[in-house]
C-alpha cells in the first residue's frame, strides 16, 4: 500500500526520473527546477515499496488581487507513473498537497494544467483563457526595427523588471515580482532554450519571451 507524505530533499533522483518519464521536459530544464525551484516542504509524494509512483510539487508566490498581496502557491508536476495509474494515486496527492498548502498559509492554489477535465471534477475552476501560438512553417517574418533578439539571460533582470511591474499593476491576481523572482523566472524560461526579444529606441520598453 502506497504512503502518502511530504517530500525529502533525498527524493531528487526519483522524483526526477518520474517528472522526465511523464513530462519528457529535458536535463537542463530538470537541472534547473530540482536545484532552484523544487521545495521539498511544499511537495507531496505517493511511495510504495521504495519507488515514487506520484507526485505533485509546489511553488510559493505572491499574487496581487485587487491591490492586496496574498499568499499563493502554484500546483506543478502533476504525475502518476504510467504503471500506476488509475488507482487514485493523483487525486490523494492532490488532497494532501492542497491540506498541507493549507496549514502552511497559503490562500490561493493555482495552476496551468494541460487537461482541465482531470481538475474540474476536484472542484477546480478555471480563471483564465490561454492559446499558443505557432509560426506557420515556410513564412519568413522580417523582424521590425529598433528588435533585438537574444537568449533569455537573467542579467536582463533590472532591465525589464519596471516593465513587467508596469504591466501587472493593471491586472488582478498579477504575481507580485522582485528582482529575485524576476531573476529566477527568466532563468526559468532560458533552462528550456527560451529566447527573448527587445523593442525599444532609447532603452528596452517591451519584451516578449518565446521558444
Amino acid at each position: 500500500m502506497a504512503e502518502f507524505r511530504t517530500a525529502k530533499q533525498t527524493d531528487i533522483p526519483k522524483l526526477r526520473a518520474l517528472w522526465q518519464e511523464c513530462f519528457g521536459d529535458s536535463d537542463a530544464f530538470c537541472d534547473w527546477f530540482f536545484s532552484e525551484r523544487f521545495s521539498p516542504e511544499l511537495s507531496v509524494a505517493a511511495e510504495e515499496s521504495g519507488e515514487i509512483l506520484s507526485a505533485v510539487h509546489g511553488w510559493p508566490f505572491t499574487l496581487s488581487i485587487r491591490n492586496i498581496p496574498i499568499p499563493a502557491i502554484m500546483m506543478c508536476g502533476v504525475a502518476t507513473h504510467p504503471a500506476a495509474r488509475g488507482k487514485g494515486l493523483m487525486t490523494k496527492c492532490i488532497s494532501l498537497f492542497m491540506a498541507n498548502a493549507r496549514e502552511k498559509g497559503f490562500l490561493v492554489l493555482f495552476q496551468k494544467p494541460v487537461d482541465f477535465d482531470i481538475y474540474a471534477k476536484l472542484g477546480h475552476y478555471a480563471s483564465y483563457d490561454a492559446a499558443i501560438l505557432t509560426k506557420k512553417e515556410g513564412i519568413v517574418y522580417t523582424p521590425a526595427h529598433h528588435i533585438t533578439d537574444s537568449l533569455c539571460y537573467d542579467t536582463f533582470t533590472e532591465e525589464l523588471l519596471p516593465i513587467y511591474k508596469s504591466i501587472a499593476e493593471s491586472y488582478s491576481c498579477a504575481v507580485i515580482r522582485s528582482a529575485k523572482d524576476m531573476s529566477l523566472k527568466l532563468r526559468d524560461y532560458a533552462a528550456d532554450g527560451g529566447r527573448l526579444l527587445r523593442y525599444g529606441i532609447n532603452g528596452t520598453s517591451a519584451y516578449a519571451v518565446y521558444y
